[in-house]
């Protein structure tokens, strides 16, 4: 798929498209080149092409590769920083909520109990 949408031009089918197999090699371990391929290769894209929701949502990506990678400080701040801030821009409840839900686990995670509660 990836040498077509690069013959079309289509670089937001072929980021979407490294997303996907970004979240293979998260699936199968491969944390640093699933890192590699969000931050290098999608997020560029997205910010060129001024799509901040596929921006967003893929820094969530980002975020949870950080927490399982134990970057939970960055992870954290990815989340409070950056994707709380544009999905209450967007009016996103749901993406909001499920941002708020990352940042319990990563406080829960850190040993913050009573924050994450």
């Amino acid at each position: 798929m990836l040498p077509a949408f690069e013959r079309l031009g289509d670089v937001r089918s072929r980021a979407v498209t490294l997303g996907k197999v970004a979240d293979i090699l998260f699936a199968r371990g491969d944390l640093d080149d699933a890192l590699r391929i969000r931050r290098e290769d999608q997020l560029p894209v997205f910010e060129r092409l001024g799509d901040v929701r596929s921006r967003a949502l893929t820094l969530g990506k980002v975020a949870d590769i950080l927490f399982a990678r134990g970057d939970l400080d960055e992870a954290l701040g990815l989340c409070r920083n950056e994707l709380m801030p544009t999905f209450e821009r967007l009016g996103d409840v749901r993406s909001r909520a499920v941002t708020l839900g990352k940042v319990a686990d990563i406080l829960f995670a850190r040993g913050d109990l009573d924050e994450a509660l």
